[in-house]
């Protein structure tokens, strides 16, 4: 445990580090299976980033609505989260206090892994989410494909956050977070 090199981000299991990316940009590499985080509150506006999901092994999520820093599914976890898993579907999870499920989800092989791919999730002031994704040379298209729930959808039942948590397996890596509270 402690900070994470300059990132503003804290260890809380795992081993990670901070890596020179392909685009020049700096990336946090998961070396060991683990969680990090950093304090954010926004809940609304838009979130956006780039995950490399690295193997069949463990799913990767980012909690970017977190009540606290835990997992998913642990008793004091209120948030949404986006998880791409290792079945390469990829979603939108509410934590409930001690549940998590999903909001909706895609079907198998939706995406692959070992790819990068950027991330936007917009959340409107109503609660609206909606959630795109691209290659890094494509254009961004609405997540689509789903075999549970809408996209966009909406829900109210978390209106605060106090962090936004990766939760990472070995050989996964993400970078370029955007967060504003305006979506545009």
């Amino acid at each position: 445990a402690g900070w994470l090199e300059n990132t503003g981000w804290q260890v809380d299991s795992g081993t990670w580090q901070v890596d020179d990316s392909v685009d020049g940009s700096k990336q946090l590499t998961c070396v060991a299976q683990g969680r990090t985080y950093k304090k954010s509150e926004q809940a609304f506006g838009q979130w956006e980033f780039d995950l490399f999901n690295g193997s069949d092994a463990s799913d990767a999520l980012l909690s970017f609505v977190a009540a606290d820093h835990t997992t998913i599914g642990s008793a004091t976890q209120l948030g949404y989260s986006l998880v791409f898993n290792s079945l390469e579907k990829v979603g939108l999870v509410e934590s409930t206090g001690g549940a998590s499920s999903y909001l909706f989800r895609t079907s198998a092989a939706y995406l692959s892994l070992s790819t990068w791919y950027r991330f936007k999730v917009e959340r409107t002031a109503s609660g609206a989410f909606s959630m795109y994704s691209r290659t890094m040379a494509g254009a961004y298209t609405l997540v689509a494909s789903l075999e549970a729930g809408t996209n966009p959808i909406t829900d109210v039942s978390r209106s605060s956050s106090a962090f936004v948590v990766l939760e990472l397996g070995t050989g996964d890596a993400v970078r370029n977070f955007r967060f504003s509270p305006v979506i545009g």
